[in-house]
């Protein structure tokens, strides 16, 4: 199992209204439609690459969080695999497989995640072991932490494969955060 997260680039986050938007299906040719307008041009960016009828799932996470809190999930963890189903991709798959539930040939994910505010680490390299429920890692965390370990940078950009291990950390002092994956 191994991971990978590298920076892309960076944005501009829109103000703060604690807009929540969790796991939206939608497709490149549908975002004026399925993603809230002042995310467009973010989520226009981020999915350039992409075929207008490829699937993705968009998540808009703003929330107020208090220091020492963590606005995402916590624990040591991956976020998911695709499945790939007779040459299409099928998603929402995200936290519910592990590798060894599917055919290596059928794999098939990542993401793009950005926030406004430094609260996630992540860790580069490989690993031997199967992930737990929902992605769990925890049970691998001796072996993790022997790997590079860095803190994702506010408004920075980073492409992450779906076996990407990384935790939220908690946030050193109030905050509005913004999280676009």
């Amino acid at each position: 199992m191994y991971s990978v997260c590298v920076e892309v680039g960076t944005v501009d986050f829109p103000p703060f209204s604690g807009l929540q938007v969790h796991m939206r299906q939608c497709t490149k040719s549908e975002i004026d439609d399925r993603i809230p307008r002042q995310y467009c041009s973010i989520v226009k960016g981020l999915t350039k690459g992409l075929a207008p009828y490829e699937t993705f799932f968009a998540t808009i996470d703003e929330k107020e969080v208090k220091a020492g809190e963590t606005q995402r999930r916590g624990g040591l963890h991956y976020d998911g695999l695709y499945r790939l189903t007779e040459g299409w991709r099928t998603g929402g798959y995200w936290g519910t497989e592990t590798e060894t539930d599917m055919d290596p040939e059928l794999l098939y994910g990542g993401m793009f995640i950005v926030s406004n505010y430094p609260a996630c680490e992540y860790y580069l390299g490989s690993v031997e072991g199967v992930a737990g429920p929902g992605g769990d890692l925890e049970h691998l965390r001796p072996e993790i932490e022997k790997l590079v370990k860095d803190r994702m940078r506010a408004n920075v950009v980073y492409a992450a494969n779906a076996t990407c291990f990384h935790e939220s950390i908690p946030v050193e002092e109030d905050v509005k955060r913004q999280l676009l994956r």
